[in-house]
């Protein structure tokens, strides 16, 4: 009779933490549908290969060797413990063990495994905490998971120390953990040895399907859309941008002026973010004190977008309901002062940026769909700090693009409301009237060849069946510094005796909107 009520029991809790977490991502999965189609290549053995090297090899993470070992064992920890976690459950059942072939070193490996995991969560805790790196945030939020995991390992171990009471098992060399922590209860009574196993089973149970209805409502959903994301990464050239059809009559705008106008597979970046913040920590802008930080520039858009999906598709985000009855939104406020630490302290870092970000991020009482994703969410001074040289995206553990979207958003504004800061309306002027973003006289762009001696540098009308073009550019032409790399490039081009030729000064930037 009281196998079968544990039975019940467990079906019905099951049941019901499955139904809240597949409801979950069932509705985040209605959010990223209101974004546009993609369009993509499929090439299916190329994104397998990608699959195997980044989520299986995480060749992303080890760029940082330190946390990239740490998550390596969580990983594979996990991956290995899923079978643990099996053979726990059965045993709740009267069943002894799974059929497991070498069942002694099946349990040697599990409790290494969960004190490996142990470590390297607790490695993870002291990066925050101890070191205090400024990349990761701090606090209950970013922090759970740690608590949800230790208290799950300790849980795994609890529940195998009092199987060992309740059976009055010797100590075994293949369970040295547990072994030794079953010898301080070896006189417990077999009844009360009972109900402590089951006190710690269902306590492993719990801990392990609120944490599976935890995870598609907070950062760590990337264990969900991570591998997806990966998948269907760009594989195109680095740096090339999706083209804009300025000739489309049925076009009623062009860039992304709200969230649902980004395509479907940027939408998902959002949720696959984890929050690392590695693409902050080797961001130029946000390296010299400005706004512009990407880690916040994704959990920004991916809130707004949690907000304003269940708004639209009327389905609540958040599970069980109950617990989140502020359906308030977010938007960045600016508050007093232009610095929260001081530049001098802070130095080259991004810890000026991060608290810019950290307690700029408020909550309002306005009608998500009401708020202005340009503005509200991301301010142009965000937009307008990228510099687009993607070291976040090659940083990115989950290969996040970061620049397209800031680009989209850059369209928006300056091809639908006509806004840029006056140092890009400057340089775009120049650049119409001179040909560079100095405004230089465009006669002096090939001054640069004077002092070339025992080198002639033809032009295109001196040589109109060269081999190579070489487009030397404004900073090539003008820039002092930069000069010196042109001078030695020809002189490589000739000792190589390369058939070339530059424009001269009909060489110019030509002003083609992104």
């Amino acid at each position: 009779m009281g196998q079968w009520l544990q039975l019940i029991a467990f079906l019905t809790v099951c049941t019901c933490s499955v139904y809240l977490f597949v409801k979950v991502v069932y509705h985040r999965y209605l959010y990223v549908k209101l974004g546009k189609k993609t369009e993509m290549e499929m090439q299916l053995s190329k994104r397998l290969l990608i699959i195997l090297r980044e989520v299986f090899g995480q060749t992303k993470l080890l760029k940082d060797k330190k946390s990239g070992m740490m998550h390596l064992f969580i990983f594979y920890g996990f991956i290995i413990l899923q079978l643990g976690a099996i053979d726990i459950i059965v045993k709740g059942f009267g069943v002894n063990s799974l059929p497991i072939p070498g069942y002694n070193v099946f349990v040697l490996v599990q409790e290494m495994t969960v004190l490996v995991v142990l470590l390297a969560i607790g490695y993870a805790a002291y990066r925050r905490y101890g070191e205090k790196i400024p990349r990761l945030k701090r606090g209950i939020k970013p922090s759970i998971v740690i608590y949800f995991i230790v208290c799950l390992m300790i849980s795994v171990y609890l529940t195998l120390t009092f199987e060992r009471v309740m059976h009055d098992l010797a100590f075994s060399v293949y369970a040295p953990i547990t072994s030794t922590l079953a010898w301080p209860f070896a006189s417990l009574h077999p009844t009360l040895a009972s109900v402590f196993f089951y006190s710690s089973w269902w306590l492993h149970l719990l801990i392990l399907l609120v944490f599976l209805i935890y995870v598609p409502q907070s950062k760590h959903f990337h264990l969900l859309t991570a591998p997806i994301n990966i998948f269907l990464k760009r594989t195109e050239a680095t740096g090339k941008l999706r083209k804009l059809d300025l000739e489309d009559e049925e076009a009623e705008s062009f860039g992304v002026g709200r969230v649902e106008d980004f395509t479907q597979k940027q939408l998902l970046d959002f949720y696959a973010c984890v929050e690392c913040g590695r693409c902050t920590d080797v961001c130029p802008a946000a390296n010299t004190g400005k706004l512009l930080s990407p880690m916040h520039l994704i959990t920004k858009m991916r809130d707004h977008l949690t907000e304003k999906g269940a708004a639209v598709t009327s389905k609540t985000a958040w599970v069980p309901e109950a617990l989140f009855q502020d359906q308030s939104a977010h938007s960045f406020q600016q508050v007093s002062g232009d610095d929260f630490v001081d530049w001098q302290e802070a130095g080259t870092s991004i810890v000026s940026t991060m608290k810019k970000q950290q307690q700029s991020w408020k909550t309002t009482k306005q009608d998500p769909r009401s708020v202005q994703l340009i503005g509200e969410v991301i301010t142009e001074e965000e937009v307008w700090a990228c510099t687009t040289c993607r070291n976040c995206e090659d940083q990115c553990p989950v290969d996040n693009e970061h620049v397209d979207k800031i680009v989209d958003l850059r369209r928006h504004l300056l091809l639908m409301e006509g806004r840029v800061p006056y140092e890009g309306q400057r340089a775009m002027q120049n650049i119409e009237r001179q040909g560079n973003p100095w405004g230089l006289n465009r006669r002096d762009r090939q001054n640069w060849l004077e002092d070339l001696e025992g080198i002639h540098v033809p032009t295109v009308k001196e040589n109109p069946h060269f081999d190579v073009l070489y487009f030397v550019g404004s900073m090539g032409s003008y820039d002092t510094r930069t000069v010196a790399v042109s001078k030695a490039f020809v002189r490589l081009l000739d000792h190589a005796r390369v058939n070339f030729a530059i424009l001269g000064n009909e060489e110019k930037i030509l002003v083609i909107p992104a």
